[in-house]
């Protein structure tokens, strides 16, 4: 069945290219990202809602087709309170995106996430398991475009990679509850009604000139509709927002309830209050591993973009503090190999170390593996002299926890403050408990974030691009706690 919707149109473009003409059965468009388009087509001026979307992946992400949607999304939700971030690492494919994808996802908050990347199908399927299960993110993929390698002498190839993605892409989809938009075969079609070749919508064989950023564009924006008839239980469930005075309630300077959830945000609309204790299981909510992070680390060489150490970790929770990595040695500049030294701010001198081998430090605030290093993917640099002693690459460590709530009198025109007391905890059953040291503070309303994904390990479906699989048989979506 064929079913009609208005299409979303991209008014302020001045540069005129063929529309889209191609009229797929679009049932579902929409279903996966209901919550979302909820809060943009709710807001009023009285009441802006926050948004927050997210654009993740490596190079075609990064392109400036982003800010093609996120105009359009301002053009037809006026009121809303939108924050469109786009944390997109060129040249880091699935293998080198899973390294950093917890940690963006944490500091980034989002509402949506709209994603494409290449690379190794399990570290693909890996990254959407880590969104489902590490945010309340509702999440989009976009499925590869048509490069210039891809048309030949008037003919469309198509090798047996691209046809197991081909089917791969609505596995992951289904599986995980995205919402996925076709862009290869409506890019197909688009480009044969209007008789241009792949090269026509690219700036070299594989990135997007204007016209491919309009296009892509026009694909997802048409996918970012309200349909809140299709909204699903997983949408619907991934927030509960409880009601001071109602639904919760402050007993003799506290106030205690269980949930189950990853982060908890508290709501308000006046200034002031009293200072909170905060426990969650009755523990200070910092002393949970997960709600402490190392930030990405700053880049010394081109390109400049990616970080130098794709992943930090730590053995023993890190104070805050600001991290300086000094390089003391060029050990092989043909493998790009260093030797360092590690201070803390607060820490002080924390540790030598070599690029070669795992890295521990002398307080185990850092880690990092040797296969996280992405200075030693920048050979050109090091051939060229450009990677020196002395030179340094830094980082912060912080928290995603308040030990102690803290009011900070800020108030915002016709939106209430909202603040993160805790993100980043197992998301699993947790009792929070708030001891206020004065008169219970102004909180109107306690929200609570809960991933799609419970805390189980990731097992992969095990799909090559040798198996035979029925989209039938896959299950969709693993249940939750």
């Amino acid at each position: 069945m064929i079913f009609s919707i208005t299409i979303p149109l991209i008014f302020f473009t001045m540069a005129i290219y063929p529309p889209l003409t191609d009229n797929p059965d679009n049932a579902e468009w929409g279903s996966q990202v209901q919550r979302t388009m909820g809060l943009l087509s709710e807001s009023t001026p009285d009441n802006r809602q926050r948004v927050k979307i997210l654009f993740y992946g490596q190079s075609i992400v990064g392109g400036q087709w982003h800010t093609w949607v996120e105009r359009d999304l301002r053009e037809r939700f006026p009121y809303a309170d939108l924050t469109v971030e786009n944390r997109a690492l060129g040249g880091f494919s699935s293998q080198y995106l899973i390294k950093t994808v917890e940690h963006d996802l944490l500091v980034s908050k989002p509402d949506l996430v709209i994603f494409h990347v290449y690379g190794d199908h399990i570290r693909y399927e890996e990254i959407i398991h880590t969104l489902r299960q590490r945010s309340a993110a509702e999440v989009m993929i976009l499925t590869d475009h048509w490069s210039g390698n891809s048309y030949k002498d008037g003919e469309y190839t198509f090798d047996n990679w691209s046809k197991f993605y081909d089917r791969f892409l609505p596995a992951v989809s289904k599986k995980y509850a995205c919402e996925l938009v076709d862009v290869r075969w409506p890019w197909k079609a688009y480009l044969e009604s209007n008789q241009l070749e792949p090269s026509d919508l690219l700036r070299d064989n594989v990135h997007l000139n204007e016209h491919g950023c309009w296009l892509m564009a026009q694909l997802t924006l048409r996918q970012l509709i309200v349909r809140p008839e299709l909204e699903t239980d997983i949408s619907k469930n991934l927030t509960t927002t409880y009601v001071i005075g109602k639904d919760l309630h402050w007993q003799d300077r506290t106030l205690e309830f269980e949930f189950s959830g990853s982060r908890v945000d508290l709501l308000r609309q006046h200034a002031g209050g009293a200072s909170c204790l905060v426990t969650i299981d009755g523990q200070a909510p910092s002393t949970f591993p997960g709600t402490n992070l190392h930030s990405r680390s700053t880049s010394i060489a081109e390109p400049y973009e990616w970080p130098e150490i794709a992943r930090i970790g730590f053995r023993e929770i890190p104070e805050p503090q600001i991290w300086t990595l000094t390089i003391e040695e060029i050990l092989d500049p043909d493998k790009q190999a260093i030797a360092f030294r590690l201070e803390g701010d607060r820490s002080g001198f924390d540790g030598r170390g070599t690029s070669t081998e795992d890295f521990i430090s002398n307080s185990g605030q850092v880690t990092i593996a040797a296969d996280d290093w992405i200075l030693t993917r920048k050979g050109a640099a090091f051939n060229e002299g450009l990677i020196q002693t002395g030179m340094s690459i830094r980082w912060r460590s912080f928290r995603l926890a308040d030990d102690i709530y803290f009011p900070n009198g800020l108030l915002e025109r016709e939106r209430p403050v909202v603040h993160t007391i805790v993100d980043g905890l197992p998301n699993t059953h947790h009792t929070l408990r708030l001891e206020t040291d004065g008169i219970a503070p102004p909180f109107t309303h306690i929200r609570v974030y809960q991933p799609m994904l419970p805390e189980t390990p990731f097992t992969p479906m095990g799909l090559t691009p040798n198996t035979s699989f029925d989209l039938n048989d896959i299950s969709a979506p693993t249940p939750r706690d």
